[in-house]
């Protein structure tokens, strides 16, 4: 379900910035474009995109008792949207509440393309560095994923 929601929203927000902000756990996300990605996305600023289908979607999950991350699925559904919002200097990220602006950066080197990447590093003063820190957890986290999408 999230998957046919991202393809409309992609539809929509081709000329914007796209992104999937979840609680800690990933159990559940909503989707915002804001105007611009440099540093924490502003939630505040931005447009919240496909809210009711989102709601019905958690309805869905919690009546089910869902209890899996959806990080894995939602950045491989992500990560192959990323090129086109990229060619036009759009940015797709994930974030969840809490996350620094570290992890934001991490998820944004492995969704988008490098140039993409790298304009977020100088708008939010960071150095690659300082995102390596978490090449351990997000990536152990999201090979998992992709490994048991493939069998």
């Amino acid at each position: 379900m999230y998957s046919s929601l991202i393809d409309s929203l992609a539809a929509d927000c081709a000329e914007r910035n796209l992104g999937a902000v979840s609680d800690p756990e990933f159990m559940a996300v909503r989707f915002y474009s804001p105007d611009s990605v440099i540093g924490l996305p502003d939630y505040d600023e931005a447009t919240e995109v496909g809210s009711k289908a989102v709601d019905e979607i958690e309805h869905y999950l919690l009546a089910d008792g869902f209890d899996r991350s959806l990080l894995g699925p939602i950045a491989n559904k992500l990560r192959s949207l990323a090129p086109a919002f990229n060619s036009v200097g759009k940015t797709i990220f994930i974030a969840s509440m809490g996350m620094g602006v570290e992890e934001v950066a991490w998820l944004i080197r492995y969704l988008n393309d490098r140039p993409t990447f790298e304009r977020f590093l100088n708008g939010a003063g960071l150095t690659e560095e300082q995102v390596d820190i978490y090449n351990v957890s997000y990536g152990q986290e999201l090979n998992q994923e992709a490994a048991q999408a493939a069998s």
